[in-house]
């Protein structure tokens, strides 16, 4: 029996060694692999860090993009597509309803001579239109003939509108030239009031209130 105990013990001790180095092998790649687990993740930290900064500075410059465009009155068509492409979430603080990087939105930022001719416009084609049905329901409501022919109406109907026209249309500039302007630089200022109505709505109502203040100085 002496001869198969010695060969029992060789085996035993060679079959020791070659799990203990087997066992350290693997241990030593393992340390391997967690340090280079723990590099990688260092660096996609560091890239996050990077990725952040950079959209933050990506935002503010699309911000002054359109800040510029509403304060020169301009359409600012190539920063809100930018802005789309690189950031729908920075497109939706500022007011632009953004529903993903492939759709192409134009935001028309206008000035404030812009919106003092268009408010103009705006009162004059509703004074033209609405004057002669005033003229009408008044007469009828005095007790007056009307006469419907079209031969007479531009001579019966519209006695009296080239001075509606001169106080109308300078208080259509003033109200919606105020309204439009102001809140436009509100929200130019402020985009992120444009998430909720719980912040729009005040908005509306003070610009609103602030255009029929000065329209009504005028009048």
């Amino acid at each position: 029996n002496a001869p198969y105990t010695q060969l029992y013990t060789l085996l035993h001790a060679a079959m020791s060694n070659s799990l203990t180095q087997h066992f350290d092998k693997a241990r030593a790649e393992y340390d391997h692999a967690n340090a280079l687990m723990k590099h990688h993740q260092d660096e996609i930290k560091r890239m996050e860090q990077e990725l952040k900064w950079a959209q933050q500075l990506v935002i503010q410059r699309e911000q002054a993009m359109l800040e510029a465009a509403v304060k020169d009155g301009v359409t600012a068509t190539t920063a809100t597509a930018a802005m789309v492409a690189l950031n729908p979430a920075a497109a939706a603080k500022v007011g632009v309803a953004a529903s993903g990087a492939s759709k192409a939105i134009s935001v028309a930022a206008l000035g404030w001579k812009q919106h003092l001719i268009a408010g103009g416009l705006a009162r004059g084609v509703a004074v033209s239109t609405l004057f002669p049905v005033d003229s009408i329901k008044t007469k009828m409501q005095v007790g007056q003939k009307v006469s419907l022919r079209l031969d007479t109406i531009g001579i019966e109907h519209f006695k009296g509108f080239n001075s509606a026209l001169i106080g109308q249309i300078p208080y259509g500039m003033l109200v919606f030239g105020t309204y439009e302007t102001l809140k436009s630089k509100i929200f130019a200022r402020r985009p992120e009031m444009q998430e909720s109505l719980s912040t729009k709505v005040p908005v509306y109502i003070t610009c609103a209130c602030a255009g029929d203040t000065i329209g009504a100085v005028w009048l």
